[in-house]
């Protein structure tokens, strides 16, 4: 048996490992998480939710440091994070499903802050993201698995590329980036602003924000006409796709559901 202050010992050190990664001793955090990470997954396997958390925060903190490594402690995070989300989905009613699920969504979100590009994980990410959002409430999560980029791909026409724009945390600061594929892929990962930089884009006699967020619809007019915010979200996008495309599928994040 394991006894209970073992376990909150792991997880307190867990806790201080980020904050060590997060005030600059890389070295320590990194090995204060391993120890962690050994004792849960000997302790409780490697599907126990906080066997997990502490891949999570070993990821985070490898990145932190500007690990290489990081790259290969996130996906192991992703494969085990969506093992757990569809083992649990099946025998939970609709209003737990979403509790559950309004809390694994930023965890998940995480994964983005690698900006890693030319790759198909994160958008691979970005799908199973999308598709436990929309998930209906007779539906089981192990529908998404085959839901890949190279599933998307093998559907596009020759001239159309598939977009998911995405919202999340780099560095303390809330992100838009986009992953993106074509035919031909693989795909990319393409960041375009901080959220602020978003939020607060002048418009009419206030910002974007101001506009989503009101009641009025004469407020919302700007978002739809103002070329420059047009510009602003698509012209780098499309510097990024081949210079022959033609059609462009894509599903919005955060306040771009109001007005793409």
């Amino acid at each position: 048996n394991v006894h209970i202050d073992d376990f909150q010992r792991h997880i307190i050190l867990s806790n201080e490992a980020l904050l060590l990664s997060r005030t600059g001793h890389g070295e320590e955090a990194l090995s204060t998480i391993d120890q962690c990470v050994t004792w849960l997954l000997k302790t409780y396997g490697e599907h126990h939710p906080d066997y997990i958390i502490a891949l999570r925060k070993r990821a985070e903190i490898l990145q932190k440091s500007g690990d290489v490594r990081a790259v290969e402690a996130f996906r192991r995070f992703f494969a085990k994070e969506s093992e757990l989300l569809t083992s649990q989905y099946d025998a939970l009613d609709p209003q737990a499903r979403l509790d559950l699920w309004y809390t694994h969504k930023p965890l998940l979100s995480e994964c983005f802050s690698l900006e890693l590009d030319h790759d198909d994980f994160l958008y691979d990410v970005a799908l199973f993201r999308r598709g436990m959002t929309f998930l209906r409430h007779d539906e089981s999560p192990s529908s998404l698995v085959g839901t890949t980029a190279e599933s998307v791909r093998s559907t596009l026409p020759s001239d159309g590329a598939a977009l998911e724009f995405v919202v999340y945390e780099r560095d303390s600061t809330s992100h838009y980036g986009v992953a993106m594929t074509t035919k031909t892929g693989p795909s990319r990962f393409l960041p375009l602003f901080t959220a602020s930089d978003l939020h607060d884009y002048a418009i009419g006699g206030g910002t974007l924000l101001d506009s989503v967020v009101s009641r009025q619809y004469t407020d919302k007019n700007g978002m739809y006409t103002d070329s420059l915010l047009a510009r602003k979200i698509w012209e780098p996008i499309l510097r990024h796709l081949p210079p022959d495309t033609h059609e462009i599928w894509f599903a919005p994040d955060g306040i771009l559901h109001q007005f793409l």
